[in-house]
């Protein structure tokens, strides 16, 4: 057998830090895993001899069974053998590959303390001892293979020794008993065997350990030996290099300090050119804030007074109250600072503070101060620029004012999105309640009871009418659908509408007659009529509100106010209360949507003025002093021939004749057109959309009876509307006669008609009289002419 040694292929690494307990037992690990090979190529040799010789005294199956678990365990421990080699080696793995190997031992030694069991020749007595030989083989075999651990040794021994002991013991015979003890002494003695191989093993790996651990010291200490040569060597050249050094910057010294000296002196200079010449101020002042130890010359360009005057204020006389605060807190919070704390090299505070110049005036300046420390730290001052900002303060007040008027308009136009669509809906509704009316009016006499209620109804609804235009004006993109018109009678009769019935008196202030201008009247008197609520609402009821019209020319020579319109002619209306007034506050915000200073109030009756007058090309402006009233001005672009006096509107119903196709999605406003029409003495066709309109169109000119006008709708949910449905009789008629209508009167067709084909327009509701003026004009007048 062979004796216990130290595998090569396990060098012992001290430098990992691993104890020598760990590193003791991975040697153990691997001498198991070198010597397992020769305990398998025993355990093959032997397993066939052994077969061979107890063949014939024993059972042929049993030792068939035998054989193959002796190979099946022979076989098994290559596979761990081979697995060993081929995985990496850890410290951490060892306790696991040596488990496996116990185990592995453990059925060897059951495998071959079987045979005392399953095949032992129990009347063969010289095949007994043979038996008995080679097991004690096997286990004086494992005192040299399995020398590296206890557990290896005792996993294969005690399984394959104790099975035939105790088989030869039981058996009774003196021969056999006495064997069974022979075989007890024999594995204690291979027990002590094994003992001793185990201590030679461990004392080995000690030496081996103590010997590279004694190595690794003698290593190391020939390294330090040799940094230290090398340090000392190193000393000594840095020493004489260190000496020609010293005399070299004593000698660079000299001459950098001379150079220096220039240099502070030249900056010095350049500092005070700089400060004297910029345009910026530059200051410097004593920590408590009281007086100024340096004031550029420029802050006579800035405050007026001279740097010899300047020295002798303090910040409070040259800051208003406000920015004095201001600059008080910034001072404070730097002052505040830890005295411990290190100071920074860029660090500044930048402040707008508004400064008091020596005529008494004021102006702004961009301030930029910082800390002045001394050589210990300690903070002995301030220092900074000042420059002058007072064009870019109106700059930017200027544009917060476009920025205003801007947000203004956005916030029209969103209310717009929603006021379109409900004055759509409100405004076919009013059509059939004031067509009816008008109608009802037309079978019945002054005289009749009922008469007078109608012409309440009638006139209620008018006013429902100027409710939707008012929501109207909110729409997004329309503009006004313009006829020519007379100022001076439509304010009149809308004031003496509006003040029916109020105590406040009126006074109208003019030299001439007002020249003629392009609006809607609808939305012009709804502006007039907001304009006079809130005069009437300012005022209490021995107040007076005055109106006031003029025609102007804004020219290069007579346009001194800053009112933005272009050059041209124009009609001025103004409105003069003498009410509680405006806040200075509040006169940026009255023209916002839903602004208002009324507890009952709905802000949007100055959105609306300012919205129909912007859309007039006009202009709006706002004069209040609080306590003594307010003066309200319109401007709107004068009629280019600059008359002054209007055709009179026709007197009573317009008859004709012709036949009319009506085309409208809502069934009661066919019904109403139909029973108008008929009024009028015109014929008619209805059609619910522009496909059936179309199809009706065609089949009169198919028999040559064609339509002499037709009214188009201008919204149709689901089908073909007004602009799409005249696209299409222009091509199949040319010379088509079309009316446009909608209760969408912002709608840019309904305001550009005859762009889109039309030759006039109706806004929803119209009346009995109205639809009559429209279809006389479209039929009977174009006919005659």
């Amino acid at each position: 057998m062979p004796t216990p040694s130290l595998p090569e292929s396990s060098p012992v690494d001290l430098s990992t830090g691993t104890s020598e307990r760990e590193l003791l037992h991975v040697r153990q690990v691997a001498e198991l895993y070198a010597l397992a090979p020769l305990g398998i190529v025993a355990s093959v040799i032997n397993g066939p001899i052994l077969a061979f010789v107890q063949w014939n005294v024993t059972s042929h199956e049993r030792m068939l069974i035998w054989l193959a678990c002796l190979f099946v365990v022979n076989l098994g421990w290559c596979g761990l053998v081979y697995l060993y080699r081929k995985q990496p080696k850890t410290e951490s793995d060892a306790q696991s590959w040596c488990r496996w190997f116990l185990v592995g031992n453990s059925f060897s030694g059951l495998v071959w303390g079987a045979l005392a069991v399953f095949l032992y020749p129990v009347d063969f007595t010289p095949h007994q001892i043979f038996l008995a030989l080679v097991l004690g083989g096997m286990i004086a075999g494992s005192t040299a293979i399995h020398s590296a651990s206890k557990a290896a040794f005792l996993a294969f021994s005690l399984p394959t020794g104790l099975t035939i002991v105790v088989r030869l013991l039981v058996e009774g015979s003196h021969f056999d008993v006495m064997m069974g003890l022979l075989g007890l002494i024999y594995l204690a003695m291979m027990f002590m065997t094994m003992r001793h191989n185990h201590q030679v093993f461990v004392n080995a790996i000690r030496l081996q350990l103590e010997k590279t651990q004694l190595i690794l010291h003698l290593s190391d200490e020939r390294d330090n030996a040799k940094v230290l040569n090398k340090a000392l060597n190193e000393e000594v050249n840095a020493c004489q290099l260190m000496e020609q050094e010293l005399i070299q910057h004593r000698n660079h010294l000299e001459q950098l300090i001379e150079d220096r000296t220039t240099q502070l002196r030249t900056s010095e200079a350049r500092f005070l050119f700089l400060a004297e010449n910029i345009g910026d101020l530059i200051w410097m002042m004593d920590i408590e804030a009281h007086r100024f130890s340096y004031m550029s010359p420029a802050v006579e360009g800035l405050l007026g007074y001279s740097s010899a005057e300047a020295m002798s204020l303090s910040l409070q006389d040259i800051l208003t109250t406000r920015s004095m605060q201001k600059a008080r807190v910034i001072l404070e919070e730097e002052l505040a600072l830890p005295r411990n704390q290190a100071p920074e090299s860029t660090r500044y505070r930048s402040m707008e503070l508004e400064h008091l110049c020596k005529g008494g005036s004021t102006v702004w300046a961009e301030v930029r101060a910082s800390l002045v420390r001394n050589d210990h730290g300690i903070i002995i001052g301030f220092v900074g620029v000042a420059r002058d900002i007072t064009d870019r303060k109106k700059l930017d007040e200027a544009r917060h004012r476009l920025e205003t008027q801007l947000l203004r308009s956005q916030k029209m136009e969103a209310i717009g999105t929603l006021a379109g669509g409900i004055a759509h809906d409100f405004n076919n509704l009013l059509t059939g309640v004031l067509g009816n009316i008008s109608l009802a009016k037309g079978f019945l006499s002054e005289e009749f009871p009922g008469f007078r209620f109608l012409r309440v109804a009638e006139h209620e609804g008018i006013r429902a009418k100027g409710l939707t235009q008012q929501l109207l004006t909110f729409a997004k993109g329309g503009e006004p659908i313009k006829s020519l018109a007379s100022l001076e009678l439509l304010v009149k009769n809308t004031v003496e509408f509006a003040l029916s019935g109020s105590a406040v008196a009126r006074e109208y202030v003019y030299d001439e007659p007002l020249w003629l201008v392009e609006i809607d009247a609808g939305q012009i008197s709804q502006v007039v009529q907001s304009l006079v609520t809130n005069a009437v609402q300012a005022m209490s009821t021995d107040g007076q509100l005055t109106i006031q019209w003029e025609n102007l020319i804004f020219d290069k020579s007579s346009k001194s106010l800053e009112i933005p319109v272009p050059f041209g002619w124009y009609v001025k209306i103004s409105f003069t209360d003498t009410g509680t007034g405006i806040a200075s506050g509040d006169l940026p915000k009255i023209f916002d949507p839903y602004f208002t200073t009324k507890s009952d109030g709905h802000g949007l009756g100055l959105t609306s003025v300012y919205a129909i007058t912007k859309k007039h090309h006009g202009h709006v402006t706002v004069e209040s002093v609080l306590g003594r009233g307010t003066c309200i001005s319109l401007y709107f672009p004068a009629s280019p021939d600059k008359g002054t006096d209007l055709s009179p509107p026709p007197a009573g119903r317009r008859k004709g004749t012709g036949k009319i196709l009506v085309m409208d999605d809502e069934a009661s406003i066919r019904m109403l057109a139909s029973e108008m029409l008929q009024e009028c003495g015109y014929f008619f066709e209805m059609a619910k959309n522009g496909e059936e309109a179309l199809r009706l169109y065609q089949e009169a000119q198919k028999v040559d009876e064609p339509f002499s006008a037709v009214i188009l709708d201008l919204t149709v949910p689901g089908g073909l509307g007004g602009k799409e449905t005249m696209d299409q009789l222009l091509q199949i008629d040319p010379d088509v006669k079309a009316v446009v209508t909608s209760g969408y009167s912002n709608d840019p067709i309904m305001s550009k008609y005859r762009t889109f084909g039309f030759q006039a327009v109706m806004t929803k509701p119209y009346t009995l009289l109205e639809l009559s003026d429209v279809m006389y004009r479209m039929v009977m007048e174009s006919e005659e002419s």
